[in-house]
């Protein structure tokens, strides 16, 4: 099944987190959520930021949210299945319960050396990193 990097809920708006177990070997970040529809940002986190992990680490991201309402909260849902370069393969709706599926390779989550044109246009989203420019963002807040 590949090596599997867990997430809850908040740790998906920092994208440090995804890219860390991404250079520890995740090939699948599987992320648990509970965003209410009444947080103005909860369906942009589902349908944006979760894709955008996906893509920016070249790994396959599982996201769940949960549906229904509790206490006068309403809650997106809108799990989703997205491959390492980005496609939604499972997508369910925002107001039922629902079993998703989609099939990843995990060959495609490891390769990371991306050739649009052989020898013109080529990326490796993990090679070409500069982390001697992140300092700043190990540090406490400011």
């Amino acid at each position: 099944i590949g090596n599997i990097g867990l997430q809850i809920c908040y740790d998906i708006l920092f994208p440090e987190s995804s890219r860390v177990m991404t250079l520890l070997g995740a090939d699948i970040l599987a992320l648990s959520t509970n965003f209410s529809s009444a947080q103005t940002h909860g369906e942009k986190i589902t349908t944006y930021v979760v894709s955008a992990r996906a893509i920016e680490n070249r790994v396959h991201v599982v996201s769940t949210n949960r549906v229904g309402s509790e206490r006068g909260f309403s809650f997106a849902g809108l799990s989703k299945i997205v491959d390492a370069s980005g496609d939604i393969l499972g997508l369910a709706s925002a107001d039922k319960e629902e079993i998703i599926y989609g099939e990843v390779s995990l060959e495609s989550a490891r390769q990371k050396h991306i050739t649009h044109i052989p020898g013109q246009c080529e990326i490796d989203q993990i090679k070409d990193r500069r982390p001697e420019l992140y300092g700043v963002i190990t540090k406490p807040s400011l």
